[in-house]
C-alpha cells in the first residue's frame, strides 16, 4: 500500500487561484478547487492556507478548521459523499468494462458505450436443480 496508492510530500493553498496543491511522492503535482471539497467548503482563505500533511502523506490535515482528508480519495476525484457530489454536480460516472455484468448477465443484455448500441446475448441457461 506504501508503493502504490498516492502520498503527499506538501500541501499548500494558493489564494490567487483557490486551489489546493498536493505535491506527491512520485514527483506528480495535483491541483483541485477548494470550493469543491464538501468539508472546506465555505472556509476563509487564512484557515485553508494552514493545510498540513499529516499520516505519512495519506492525509491532509486542517488544524483550524478540525477537518482530515484522505490524499488517495482527494486524487481519484471524492471530494465528499455520493449525495453531496451529486448535488454539486462533480461525481464522476464509474469507469465499466467493455463486458456484461452479473446482472446484465442473467437478463442478457448490456450497452457498450464504444459503440453505441444495445447488444442481445443469449440468456445463460442456469440448472437450479441437479438431477442425480
Amino acid at each position: 500500500m506504501l508503493n502504490t496508492e498516492p502520498r503527499a510530500v506538501a500541501a499548500r493553498y494558493d489564494r490567487a487561484s483557490g486551489q489546493v496543491v498536493i505535491d506527491l511522492m512520485n514527483g506528480c503535482t495535483y491541483a483541485f478547487p477548494a470550493k469543491l471539497v464538501q468539508d472546506v467548503q465555505g472556509a476563509s482563505d487564512d484557515d485553508l492556507a494552514g493545510v498540513e500533511v499529516d499520516g505519512m502523506g495519506f492525509k491532509l490535515h486542517w488544524p483550524a478548521l478540525n477537518v482530515d482528508l484522505l490524499t488517495p480519495a482527494l486524487v481519484s476525484g471524492h471530494f465528499g459523499t455520493r449525495t453531496w457530489m451529486t448535488r454539486e454536480g462533480t461525481r464522476r460516472q464509474p469507469i465499466r468494462p467493455y463486458g456484461p455484468s452479473h446482472f446484465e448477465e442473467m437478463f442478457g443484455y448490456f450497452y457498450r458505450p464504444r459503440h453505441l448500441q444495445w447488444i442481445q446475448y443469449p440468456r445463460p441457461q442456469r440448472q437450479l436443480f441437479s438431477n442425480p
